[in-house]
């Protein structure tokens, strides 16, 4: 079996956690993610969930949802042992390898960029994340009243990441204030 990738071992998950589901439930999942990342993956998700199944990986069944035919997913042992290998250790370098981010891409760049301009960059991308951060607050808050703890855990990690981008940012800005052209 050809490696799958993370949006298919992410898949996986989702059906476990949500099973017996449809694939709209699943791409929902992605379309609803406060990640660029996984939103732009969501239209991939009906040709992924397909390739699973002919890995064998999920079963479906045919069901009446709201008065209409669904097809529901669930893993199937060979899914659910796929899974559990991907989450065992030891987890891959490219696991914890560093994560594409826009703005840091653009800061090497910003010497093309007026003493002002930059200011305004760093300002703009400050702005940005902090609105961020409410979204993200209220999702650990959904997770932790939905009693789905290891989501919230998800989550809150992804505050964390958001908040130690702030703080690098303010950084710049007070490296910036205070370097000599």
């Amino acid at each position: 079996m050809k490696q799958l990738s993370d949006l298919e071992f992410t898949i996986l998950g989702i059906i476990s956690k949500r099973a017996p589901c449809t694939s709209y439930a699943v791409a929902k999942e992605f379309f609803t993610s406060p990640s660029s990342h996984w939103r732009g993956s969501a239209g991939a998700v009906y040709p992924a969930v397909a390739r699973l199944k002919a890995l064998r990986l999920l079963r479906q069944e045919r069901a009446t949802r709201l008065g209409r035919p669904a097809t529901l997913f669930s893993l199937t042992d060979k899914g659910r042992t796929t899974l559990r290998k991907w989450l065992t250790p030891p987890l891959p370098e490219s696991a914890a390898s560093i994560t594409f981010d826009p703005i840091r891409t653009r800061s090497f760049f910003l010497a093309a960029l007026s003493r002002a301009e930059q200011r305004a960059f760093l300002e703009e991308a400050e702005r940005q994340l902090l609105s961020q951060v409410p979204r993200l607050e209220a999702e650990c808050d959904r997770y932790r009243k939905s009693g789905d703890w290891f989501s919230e855990q998800s989550q809150r990690g992804t505050l964390h990441v958001t908040n130690a981008r702030v703080a690098w940012i303010r950084e710049f800005l007070d490296a910036l204030s205070r370097r000599s052209v």
